[in-house]
C-alpha cells in the first residue's frame, strides 16, 4: 500500500524560489529608495528657490520704496492704472501708501 504524506516538506530544494524572492525584494527596496531620494532632492531645490524668490522680492521692495523718497508728490505706480504711491514720513519712519487717488 502506498503511504500518503499529509504534511508538505518545509525544508527542501527551493533555492530558486529564494533567489527570486531576494531579487524582487531588492528591486522593491531600490524603487522605494529612488522615490525617497527624488523627494528629498525636490524639497531641497524648492527650498533654495523659495529663498531666492524671497531675497529677490525683498530687494525689489526696497528699490521700489526708496525710488521716490525725495519727492513728496504722488507717483503713478504703473502707467494706465489708477494706483498712486505716496511716501509719508513720520518721525524716523518712512511709510509707503498706495491709493487710488493722487490726493493724500
Amino acid at each position: 500500500m502506498k503511504s500518503i504524506n499529509k504534511r508538505p516538506l518545509i525544508v527542501g530544494n527551493n533555492s530558486g524560489e529564494t533567489i527570486a524572492e531576494v531579487v524582487v525584494a531588492f528591486a522593491l527596496l531600490s524603487i522605494m529608495l529612488v522615490i525617497l531620494f527624488q523627494g528629498m532632492q525636490n524639497a531641497t531645490k524648492n527650498l533654495a528657490n523659495a529663498n531666492d524668490h524671497r531675497k529677490s522680492s525683498d530687494i525689489a521692495m526696497i528699490q521700489l520704496q526708496s525710488e521716490s523718497l525725495t519727492t513728496g508728490a504722488a507717483k503713478k505706480v504703473v502707467e494706465g492704472t489708477d494706483i498712486y504711491r505716496h511716501v509719508v514720513r513720520i518721525q524716523n519712519y518712512v511709510y509707503v501708501v498706495y491709493t487710488s487717488s493722487p490726493e493724500t
